[in-house]
């Protein structure tokens, strides 16, 4: 875990690039890796004690409800679930998505 190389800057900068490899992946079809690189990204924005707190939040739940749709279209269920319920559990109870995801 390198992550705390990095200042908040450039860890929601990271996160924004491994999500771009990640569309990347998933317009591919790759699915796994773009679930994969989607998962990286949500982990390495900035979320705890940040003054890029509520853009690390948005970034690490866009990156997750994107591993959801993958996990989905690879119908491995829990998987997808978890993530959707990452973000509701993460305090973002009016995400939408989070809860559609949460229901497929």
């Amino acid at each position: 875990d390198r992550k705390w190389f990095f200042d908040d800057s450039a860890k929601l900068e990271r996160s924004a690039k491994l999500k771009e490899r990640g569309n990347q992946f998933f317009g591919r079809q790759q699915l796994r890796i773009a679930a994969t690189l989607y998962t990286a990204a949500a982990e390495m924005a900035p979320t705890e004690q940040s003054k890029l707190k509520e853009e690390g939040n948005a970034a690490k739940n866009a990156a997750l409800l994107n591993a959801s749709a993958c996990w989905l279209k690879l119908c491995c269920w829990r998987d997808a679930l978890k993530c959707a319920q990452t973000v509701i559990r993460g305090g973002d109870y009016t995400n939408v998505k989070a809860f559609y995801r949460q229901g497929q």
